[in-house]
């Protein structure tokens, strides 16, 4: 009995050369590679960090005075 199953492969919707890059994309993920990642990705947020205090330094908040300058 045959429930549709076969041997013979789906076809390819995308060339071999495509199938081959995703493949090694997708699964071929090296400790080395990770980290390279991984690094690149901390120092992209360590970047947008400085730059944001870069801002926040530049900025002069008028709020509300600090507990310290209260009279008790």
């Amino acid at each position: 009995m045959s429930n549709g199953k076969g041997f013979t492969p789906r076809p390819l919707s995308v060339d071999t050369e495509t199938y081959k890059s995703n493949w090694e994309r997708t699964f071929e993920n090296t400790p080395e590679k990770t980290r390279a990642r991984i690094s690149a990705s901390l120092r992209e947020v360590k970047e947008e960090i400085d730059r944001l205090r870069d801002i926040v330094d530049t900025c002069e908040y008028s709020g509300l005075p600090h507990t310290s300058s209260y009279e008790d």
